[in-house]
Parts: C-alpha cells; structure tokens; sequence
C-alpha cells in the first residue's frame, strides 16, 4: 500500500495527473500493483470499480495555419476540427508559432473554445517569431482554469485584417470532471 502511494505521488509529481474515461489501449503494458494498474512511460491508469481502467489526463493539439488559398487567414472565425468534451477543465493552454504570422494590417489573433477570448486573448502576434513558445489564458492556477459545460471545437479568431501566411500548434490539457 505505501509502496503503491509512493508510486502514485512520483507520477503526479512527474505531470502525469487524471483525467477522463477511457479504455486501457493495450493491456500487456500494465504492472500490476496491489490492485491498481499503472502504464507505463504514459498516463496513470486506476481500476474502477467496474473494472473499467480511466486515465485522467489528456491533451489536444489544433493546429491553426494560414492557407490563402482557402481563406483560412481572412477575419472571423476559424474552427479547428479539435474538440474538448463536455464537463472538461481547462488547466493550462500554450502555442508555438511554427511559421511567423504576417498581415495586411495590425491583424489579432485570439483563441477560444467554450467563451471568446478563454484560450488567448485576442493580441497581434506577427511580431513573434518562429518556435516562440506562448502561454494562454490558463496557465495551471486554478484562477485561470475554466470549465467547459457543453462540448466544444478549439477555434481561432482572426480580427482587425487578415494574415497572409502563418501557422501555429495549439496545446490544450484538460480532465474531465465528470464521467
């Protein structure tokens, strides 16, 4: 039982945190300890008592680029084909610009999900350059987290003018509440 507690707060130090419900992916990767089941090199797994195996932490990845071609930098919105669940906490969001971002003008960007402006608060990024790293709204505090009550898709909102190239890889950790 100690040895199991011990474990079980290594990994949370390491990040690995629970999140929501999910079938175990492949069994013969689990150890065995005293009734919980841990993966290995991934998530923490616990056994429900339906014998069910729920990892907590999960993460999305939207990546938002600019394609003249298909209006993807015009102003408005942009959805990214990523969607959280419903009952999801948001606990921390970030972004790498892969490609620098270039406008007709001073052209904002802000990304969202559940409320506007809940990701990244609309700001003009052009002037970051390549695998600049950016923090969002939630950074891990608590007082930055929000909660999602209905499923929705990661979007960016693209104002002021539009871009003419550019492109960015969006992180989002999330858990969710409720099963």
């Amino acid at each position: 039982m100690k040895r199991n507690l011990m474990i079980a707060l290594f990994l949370l130090v390491l990040g690995v945190v629970p999140l929501a419900s999910q079938a175990a992916p492949n069994t013969s990767n689990y150890m065995e300890q005293g009734g919980a089941n841990w993966v290995i090199g991934g998530n923490l797994y616990v056994e429900d008592s339906n014998g069910r195996r729920n990892s907590y932490a999960k993460q999305a990845r939207a990546v938002y680029e600019v394609d003249s071609g298909t209006g993807e930098g015009a102003v408005g919105a942009h959805g990214l084909g990523v969607y959280l669940p419903a009952d999801a906490i948001v606990r921390q969001a970030w972004f790498q610009i892969v490609e620098q971002f270039t406008d007709n003008g001073s052209g904002t960007i802000a990304l969202s999900c559940a409320t506007p402006n809940d990701i990244y608060s609309a700001a003009d990024i052009t002037g970051q350059s390549a695998n600049a790293i950016i923090a969002g709204v939630p950074t891990g505090v608590a007082a930055t987290m929000f909660h999602t009550e209905a499923g929705c898709e990661l979007t960016a909102t693209v104002a002021t003018a539009s871009h003419n190239a550019g492109k960015l890889v969006l992180f989002v950790d999330y858990v969710v509440s409720e099963d």
